[in-house]
């Protein structure tokens, strides 16, 4: 068995042997998480997970709460960044023998005993990433970076312009709306 599967072993839960009502957990997700994690983007985070399934006869419904940070390229310079996290989901788990997901409701078999949180628990994280990540503080960005990037900006800038004096085609159209 591989490092990763032991370790995503203990986002395992099994609700077979457990009573009606609610049961809560607790998880810290670090480093280690992540990595175990395939293809994930995140490079590192400090998170606490507080999960509760409450079971019911035919149903569960799992709650997350998911507090902490990670750390991701920043969009700007890609030095690593911190994005603070506050994530509040709720995911419900119905049984059946046809498969039907949602984005709010999993399937499982009917003699299912057991569900592996890991991926959910990604997907939320994944969802609640901001569009932009950046440092709170420009200062904080790697300044050589964008010095580099802002030049080759303004050559490709430079080279733009000097293709629009020499291309004919350009002179040809300018000189229909000037008439």
């Amino acid at each position: 068995m591989k490092r990763k599967d032991i370790f995503l072993r203990d986002f395992n839960i099994s609700f077979g042997g457990l009573k009606v009502g609610l049961h809560e957990y607790e998880f810290e997700l670090s480093r280690q998480f992540f990595e175990s994690i395939e293809y994930s983007e995140i490079e590192d985070g400090q998170l606490d997970l507080t999960f509760q399934l409450e079971k019911q006869s035919s149903l569960l419904t799992l709650y997350f709460d998911i507090q902490g940070y990670i750390v991701l390229p920043c969009d700007r310079c890609t030095e690593p960044t911190r994005v603070d996290l506050d994530i509040h989901e709720r995911l419900l788990v119905k049984f059946s023998d046809e498969d039907f997901d949602s984005e709010e409701i999993v399937t499982l078999p009917v003699q299912a005993h057991d569900i592996q949180i890991a991926p959910h628990v990604y997907e939320f994280i994944r969802v609640n990433i901001p569009l932009k990540v950046v440092h709170e503080d420009e200062a904080d960005c790697n300044s050589e970076y964008l010095d580099n990037i802002s030049g080759i900006a303004e050559d490709q800038l430079d080279e733009t312009d000097a293709e629009e004096d020499i291309d004919p085609r350009w002179e040809a159209l300018k000189k229909l709306k000037k008439d």
